[in-house]
């Protein structure tokens, strides 16, 4: 009985293990690969990775609004960023992107991140979160099984 409850409790650790990592893939909106990763920036924009490429893109109808983005951080009504070596400006309130050769004064201090960084950081709660789930389902299998 006690071999029973060992190899029970082993199946249940491992098929817990295999339903965080798809689960956690899943919530994150990523690719189970690691080329394609999506984070919404507010309810109108979101930002997109495909393996080498990157864009801002309007996902009710799936169109890029920002193509090749190096840099960006959100600020006071909208995106600020850096894409083929042009910076831009996309504002929420009239959804226009303004393009300028150089630095906008009123952000030429913001700290601006790359579009992976950007991705983790807004992500990173569903991390915490997740590990935290699955710490607690681990501990209470173990107490379940061999205690």
């Amino acid at each position: 009985m006690k071999i029973f409850r060992f190899i029970a409790s082993i199946i249940i650790l491992f098929l817990l293990i295999i339903f965080y990592a798809v689960s956690i893939t899943i919530i994150k909106n990523e690719d189970f690969i690691g080329t394609y990763y999506c984070v919404n920036i507010n309810p109108n924009y979101a930002l997109e990775i495909c393996g080498t490429e990157t864009c801002i893109i309007d996902p009710h109808i799936n169109k890029s609004i920002i193509i090749d983005v190096d840099s960006m951080t959100i600020v006071d009504d909208g995106i600020y960023g850096t894409c083929k070596n042009k910076y831009f400006l996309l504002t929420f309130s009239n959804n226009k992107v303004v393009y300028s050769s150089i630095p906008m004064l009123q952000y030429s201090e913001c700290n601006l991140l790359s579009p992976m960084e950007f991705y983790r950081r807004k992500t990173s709660y569903i991390d915490t979160l997740g590990l935290i789930v699955l710490l607690s389902c681990v501990i209470f299998v173990l107490k379940k099984f061999f205690f």
